[in-house]
């Protein structure tokens, strides 16, 4: 079985561990800096700026190492079944990057600080779900492909 035959796999190689830390460092300083331009503080778009150009291009590491064609494709290659499950974490993943790149684009704008604030709280909102989509994937995978009620973030 897959499990025997590729135990390293899905395991976190150092590269993906420091990544997931400075993921996490920057998700912190995006969560400050939105409680920030939520009470209008001068600075804070600044801010906002710098740190969402660190999230886009961190994401973008962390989702190709924690998350290429291999990983998926060893999940399904073992448990085919769970294709829309991994389909459904692809258009996540897809849809979250276009978003980073929507609120990146609205911190250059003239916008209103606590909408932009607003929405950096919502990129931070679906980071976290599809975290927790593929973490319950995981789950399921490990636990020999067992099928578990799926939550609506997760149904295609």
């Amino acid at each position: 079985m897959f499990h025997s035959s590729n135990p390293t796999l899905f395991g976190r190689p150092e590269g993906v561990l420091a990544e997931t830390e400075a993921l996490h460092s920057t998700l912190a300083g995006l969560r400050r800096v939105s409680n920030s331009l939520i009470g209008n503080v001068a600075q804070a778009r600044i801010e906002a700026r710098r740190l969402l150009a660190t999230f886009s291009s961190v994401l973008a590491r962390y989702f190709n190492g924690a998350e290429s064609g291999a990983y998926f494709g060893a999940i399904l290659a073992e448990y085919p079944h769970l294709a829309k499950r991994v389909s459904a974490l692809g258009s996540s993943r897809a849809d979250l990057q276009g978003s980073v790149t929507s609120v990146r684009r609205l911190a250059f704008r003239d916008a209103d600080t606590a909408e932009l604030g607003r929405r950096i709280d919502g990129v931070i909102d679906v980071f976290e779900e599809h975290e927790r989509s593929e973490a319950a994937l995981l789950r399921d995978f490990f636990g020999g492909g067992r099928v578990r009620a799926v939550s609506r973030a997760e149904a295609p």
